[in-house]
């Protein structure tokens, strides 16, 4: 049986792929023109996606892969030019 810490190395290996192909299909200029709204939709559609009755446990498992890869690039993408692009109507509202 594996370890909890076995488990979630495989799993980050995973995800690791999937932001290796997401990289390679997308890459880095194209994904930071997302703002935050965007990333937080794509991450929805495929967490969503993973929750339908209809799913199979292995493409519920795809699909979480992919919202967390999505998160992952989301964050980096933050990290990579200091803040997400500002959404249309971000001057029209107060900033905490």
């Amino acid at each position: 049986m594996k370890s909890p810490e076995e488990i979630r190395a495989g799993i980050f290996n995973q995800i690791e792929e999937e932001l290796a192909y997401a990289n390679a299909k997308w890459g880095h200029d194209f994904d930071s023109k997302n703002t935050l709204n965007d990333w937080v939709a794509y991450i929805n559609m495929y967490a969503s996606d993973a929750a339908k009755i209809a799913t199979s446990p292995a493409i519920a498992k795809q699909k979480l892969i992919k919202a967390a890869g999505l998160a992952v690039s989301a964050l980096e993408n933050f990290e990579r030019n200091g803040q997400f692009p500002p959404r249309h109507y971000e001057s029209r509202v107060a900033k905490d």
